[in-house]
């Protein structure tokens, strides 16, 4: 895998960034300097679609950007930081460490066979980056298209299962680079991790993947959350304290119909989508059309003055946090604007409205 989905800059404010090794950790930044293989290329913002995205979800159209990446991977509407998939962001300083040639780690003490072997590991597991990379970069990026390769992974683990190395955890650590970063299968690759923890305990590498595991576990709840609040199915309710400091319970909502809208002020694809927001629930508001609002929005006073300016009545959650947003990440909300319409039974009946598709919603549900 020669391009590592990483942090991309905090977005907060809707300022994209380009690489800027500066914000990584110093040691992470030796690492990086020390590694000219391309097993590291910090994803470069992009603003392009009709979303502001944070990681894990395609947009609905190929963005143009002209930007390229070996494999190209930008894909997305807005990047601004992989929140989300926070465990990620440990990725540079594992996989530099994983990149270091080991061979160059050996004491002078240590047998000569040892520093060949594991010059050999490095050598067949170089040659097979080289194939799967190469295959990546004609667009066959799925678990069917690279199945031989899969294969040669767990041949090369095979081969070398005795030597508990930190070059052989490297092998398995690519494995699961696969899955996580290349097919987002998340659930297989921390098992792949999880096997990885099992099998070299002793090395770096197991101890750096460990802590990412334990990021890993909320994360993965959230995306199970989200892959559930379909089109039919009830939104699970919960109990805040709304902007003004009021109980804020989805669960009192019930008889009425209710959009709960994930935004921003600095998304500027929310802010587009905001006058057809405000004509639906002028229109509707009295029939019984409610807003909760919840912002991903880092600056209450800058908050407070867009409510004011664009006059949204209606109640906010807010925590300050950004793309860390507690309901957020409850939900599993990975793109913004993110919008559940809600009947009068919490069920959901449509999702990410654009345009004059509210009030045609509305229409049916409220006549």
């Amino acid at each position: 895998m020669h391009d590592l989905r990483m942090p991309a800059g905090e977005q907060g404010e809707g300022a994209a960034r380009t690489n800027d090794i500066h914000r990584l950790p110093e040691a992470v930044q030796h690492q990086h300097r020390l590694i000219k293989r391309g097993l590291h290329n910090e994803t470069v913002v992009m603003v392009s679609g009709n979303y502001c995205q944070a990681a894990g979800r395609r947009s609905r159209r190929q963005p143009s950007t002209g930007l390229q990446t070996q494999p190209v991977l930008l894909r997305y509407r807005i990047i601004p930081m992989i929140h989300q998939l926070s465990f990620l962001r440990a990725l540079p300083a594992l996989l530099a460490l994983a990149a270091v040639p080991v061979f160059a780690q050996t004491t002078e003490a240590a047998p000569v066979a040892a520093a060949v072997a594991t010059d050999s590991v490095e050598i067949e597991l170089d040659a097979l980056i080289e194939a799967v990379g190469n295959k990546l970069r004609t667009g066959e990026q799925t678990a069917v298209t690279l199945s031989e390769e899969l294969k040669q992974f767990d041949a090369l683990l095979s081969k070398y299962a005795e030597q508990k190395t930190e070059a052989v955890a490297r092998i398995a650590l690519m494995k699961a680079m696969l899955f996580l970063q290349v097919f987002e299968d998340f659930e297989e690759g921390a098992r792949q991790l999880q096997t990885l923890v099992a099998n070299f305990g002793q090395t770096e590498i197991a101890a750096e993947v460990t802590g990412l595991l334990g990021e890993m576990e909320p994360m993965l709840a959230a995306r199970k959350i989200g892959e559930t609040l379909k089109v039919g199915g009830e939104f699970p309710t919960f109990a805040e304290v709304d902007l003004k400091g009021q109980p804020l319970d989805l669960a009192a909502y019930r008889g009425k119909v209710v959009l709960i809208d994930f935004w921003a002020t600095w998304c500027g694809p929310c802010v587009a989508e905001l006058p057809h927001v405000l004509a639906a629930y002028k229109k509707f508001h009295a029939k019984g059309f409610e807003i909760i609002g919840v912002s991903l929005d880092k600056d209450r006073a800058r908050l407070d003055a867009f409510l004011e300016q664009h006059q949204m009545t209606w109640v906010q959650f807010f925590d300050g946090q950004g793309w860390e947003n507690k309901l957020s990440r409850q939900y599993g909300i990975s793109a913004i604007p993110a919008t559940f319409l809600l009947d009068a039974n919490g069920r959901i009946v449509a999702r990410d409205l654009t345009g004059s598709e509210l009030e045609d919603e509305l229409a049916k549900l409220l006549p």
